[in-house]
């Protein structure tokens, strides 16, 4: 699970920076850095910022860094969440993109589906069998065989639950997101393999190809995925293709 302690040390480590001259570059002792590098003791935030900007972070590592030396989110269990969005408005929206053919659905932080729409549920197939959460879905023998591209997608996708899950560290549905997802050979190498990197996607479009049955052909579809107006804990995933699905008919 992400750890301030921890990540600090690895980004320390990253330019080849010993404690001693991280320390002084920082303005704080050597036993200070190294008391908080083994968790016994937590940084101000002005020293946060001053080692941030030693160990020479980008916005997103910024983020991270910010969100891991602040206390755990908490969230709330998906069928609550669940139980806020069955709403007639909510299952309009849903049905009324449904009908364009625009794959639409409602997720929590952890890219867990709350609600989706018939057009989703195709353009990602066996979904239920993954417990309707995209990552698991990803890293499942169906995720590798529609995704095109895989290698690329399951690379952002453990960027991103790096963020994800550090937000959320100390709850249980990260925890067992985790754990889960860690008894994949692919995702523990990817996890290892990409450390210090780190992605916050919401508000950005990224491109899927996935492959579907009766077609040989890879379909673009791309998400733009943002944060429901006053909340924090619900996202919309909403996807665009460049063509309408094959067997499907206007």
């Amino acid at each position: 699970m992400p750890d301030l302690y921890r990540w600090l040390t690895l980004v320390r480590k990253r330019l080849d920076l010993s404690q001693e001259p991280a320390a002084h570059a920082a303005g704080i002792s050597s036993s200070y850095l190294r008391h908080i590098e083994r968790q016994q003791m937590r940084p101000t935030r002005k020293v946060l910022e001053v080692l941030m900007a030693v160990y020479q972070l980008d916005p997103p590592q910024k983020r991270h860094t910010q969100q891991l030396w602040e206390p755990s989110a908490e969230l709330l269990p998906a069928q609550e969440l669940r139980r806020h969005l069955d709403t007639p408005a909510i299952r309009e929206h849903l049905n009324r993109l449904g009908l364009r053919h625009v794959p639409t659905a409602y997720l929590d932080p952890l890219a867990t589906v709350l609600h989706g729409n018939p057009s989703f549920r195709l353009a990602f197939p066996d979904l239920g069998e993954a417990d309707d959460n995209l990552p698991l879905w990803l890293f499942s023998p169906t995720g590798r065989r529609v995704v095109a591209n895989w290698e690329y997608e399951a690379r952002e996708c453990v960027t991103a639950m790096r963020a994800a899950l550090g937000r959320y560290r100390d709850t249980p549905q990260a925890r067992r997101l985790l754990e889960h997802l860690l008894t994949d050979n692919d995702f523990e190498r990817l996890w290892q393999s990409t450390r210090l990197e780190v992605s916050y996607s919401r508000h950005a479009t990224t491109t899927l190809r996935p492959l579907y049955p009766d077609s040989t052909a890879p379909m673009p579809l791309s998400f733009q995925i943002t944060e429901v107006a006053d909340r924090d804990d619900i996202l919309v995933a909403t996807g665009i293709y460049d063509r309408v699905p094959f067997g499907i008919t206007a």
